[in-house]
């Protein structure tokens, strides 16, 4: 069961909300409530309005990314905050550095915007102190306007901690890898956000503030996974395509069935195969493909009727971060490689993470284990 959905597509990015954003609304009504329907109402604008800071926030960055020419794959809105996913990483940390800014940027403009309203309105010459905290918390067009102020303050002040997953811990690392090796400065920024988070959760117990041990959690275990992402890529950076391509992948001929496939794919360990014309590849054709139309009784279905058609190619000689940002972009698990137009091999996502593992416990790669080319008769 899928835990998001898309509710709109903005300058051609998906927009996917969390099931559990819903939750946030009912949220607002009860803060806003008192017992009243309008103050109800009132709360659930508010939460739709601070979600909408956080969209325009993601899409500062998403669209900034765009611009430098990088994919951005979605924007996903949770009740913690939004995640813009790019297509793959950003290798120069000016871009890094510019893409993370434009998010607590666009917060400051809406602070901006925010204000010029409130003096055209007339609500600069009644703020005071006092007056502030008591329209905050009332159900009324100066209660919004301040609210909103605060709240994207608070985003943009917050985003800023220098600590991953934060806005500020991405700003510290794209600043040092201009001077350091990137998983240098990584691993420093990660060290970094992690003393942060400690200092925090010592705070939130002394203090018994449970969501401040939550921010910190979720700032220590944000650096942690930053700093093993980055080493991931690194070591992916220095494994060539050859290190994992499966260059014998099981092959069919177009007029035969998915029982063939079934038959063939069932003795070897291989994820995908390829059905061929002649020595032309027309599509791929992945294990659990072959396991659905076998388990639903499409056995002798022409294997032409699941094969994939839309092919993702990749070039040899890359690398397999490059191989791997390439699926994440496509939302594919499988490549063909290619050198000029010579079909050399698949790639899946199963041989990437074998590579890895080998290089990893200091092995050199000798590319996944193969089965020779055969066709049986239809």
């Amino acid at each position: 069961m899928r835990m998001s959905f898309r509710i709109a597509r903005i300058a051609g990015i998906d927009l996917n909300l969390h099931v559990t954003f819903l939750l946030m609304l009912p949220l607002g009504a009860l803060i806003w409530g008192n017992g009243s329907l309008f103050g109800a109402l009132f709360g659930v604008l508010m939460m739709i309005l601070l979600f909408s800071s956080v969209l325009l926030h993601e899409l500062g960055h998403a669209l900034t990314a765009r611009a430098l020419g990088i994919p951005v794959r979605e924007i996903q809105l949770l009740p913690i905050g939004g995640v813009a996913v790019l297509g793959r990483p950003v290798q120069r940390p000016g871009h890094e550095l510019l893409i993370t800014i434009m998010g607590p940027i666009v917060n400051l403009l809406i602070v901006f915007g925010l204000l010029i309203v409130a003096i055209f309105s007339g609500l600069a010459t009644r703020m005071t102190a006092e007056s502030m905290v008591n329209m905050v918390g009332t159900p009324s067009f100066d209660g919004m306007v301040l609210w909103l102020i605060q709240a994207n303050l608070l985003l943009a002040i917050f985003n800023m901690i220098p600590a991953f997953p934060l806005d500020g811990g991405r700003v510290l690392r794209s600043v040092m890898a201009m001077l350091m090796d990137y998983r240098r400065a990584t691993r420093i920024a990660g060290a970094i956000g992690q003393g942060i988070a400690i200092l925090l959760a010592v705070v939130g117990v002394m203090s018994v503030n449970f969501l401040l041990i939550a921010v910190a959690v979720f700032i220590f275990l944000g650096a942690r996974q930053e700093v093993v992402a980055t080493d991931v890529i690194g070591v992916l950076d220095d494994l060539s395509i050859a290190d994992a391509l499966n260059r014998e992948p099981v092959s069919l001929q177009i007029g035969q069935r998915v029982s063939d496939a079934a038959a063939m794919i069932e003795a070897t360990r291989q994820q995908a195969l390829v059905v061929l014309q002649g020595e032309r590849v027309l599509g791929i054709v992945l294990r659990t493909d072959i396991q659905a139309a076998i388990a639903t009784g499409r056995g002798e279905m022409w294997i032409t009727m699941i094969m994939r058609r839309e092919i993702v190619r990749v070039p040899f000689g890359e690398t397999l971060e490059v191989a791997r940002a390439t699926m994440a972009e496509h939302s594919t698990p499988v490549l063909a490689a290619y050198e000029g137009e010579e079909f050399r091999g698949l790639l899946t996502i199963d041989d990437i993470a074998t590579a890895y593992a080998v290089r990893d416990r200091g092995t050199p790669p000798q590319g996944p284990s193969t089965t020779p080319r055969t066709t049986p008769s239809a």
